[in-house]
């Protein structure tokens, strides 16, 4: 029986006692009763229906904000530092490797590398200083999955070949050109991936 209907009883009861006052209390009381069952019986109902309603707005909201994220997981998946942090980081590195290159450069080291030459020294610890800020900085646009990662790695690794070629360590260049080759072959994987994630991004919704 719908809520209606139940109203519409209501209605009929009013009119029948009114056409039939001679009824007992008994009766009416039955009346009431019975409209009561039904009224509390529709009701249940009810909030079954709204019930099994919300827990589909759950699932339907669990879903879209699961589309929602892996939109932005997709679109983010390749960001780039915006200009201002581009600056910062740039300063941070100039910044470290003059202040740890400078605490370097007073220690006094004993090494064969450089014949005693104290200028070739301090260059190489500014390098090996500059080095050590930019894998700092490259560890960070990883994490953060930056782009900019790969300049970094190229970076690194430049630095690292300087420092070898001027202390005579040939043979670890052997070692840097597997870092650039492997750099090259991240970078290309890094650049499809991004390319098939951009795709997805468009077709999530």
């Amino acid at each position: 029986m719908k809520l209606y209907e139940i109203s519409n009883e209501y209605r009929d009861l009013k009119e029948y006692l009114e056409e039939n006052p001679e009824d007992t209390i008994e009766d009416i009381g039955e009346i009431f009763a019975n409209l009561e069952e039904e009224f509390e019986a529709k009701a249940e109902n009810i909030a079954m229906v709204l019930s099994e309603y919300k827990s589909e707005a759950d699932a339907l909201k669990f879903e879209i904000d699961r589309l929602t994220a892996r939109k932005k997981s997709c679109e983010n998946a390749a960001d780039r530092l915006k200009g201002y942090l581009e600056v910062l980081v740039i300063l941070g590195i100039v910044l470290w490797t003059i202040v740890v290159g400078y605490f370097l450069s007073g220690l006094n080291i004993n090494t064969d590398f450089f014949g005693g030459n104290r200028t070739i020294e301090t260059i190489v610890t500014y390098i090996d200083a500059c080095a050590s800020a930019v894998g700092v900085a490259n560890g960070l646009f990883i994490f953060f999955r930056l782009r900019e990662q790969w300049i970094a790695w190229y970076i690194c690794a430049a630095l690292e070949a300087v420092i070898n070629i001027i202390s005579g360590q040939y043979v670890l260049l052997i070692l840097k050109l597997g870092y650039f080759t492997n750099t090259t072959y991240g970078y290309i994987k890094w650049s499809k991936y991004i390319k098939s994630h951009k795709e997805e991004a468009k077709s999530v919704f």
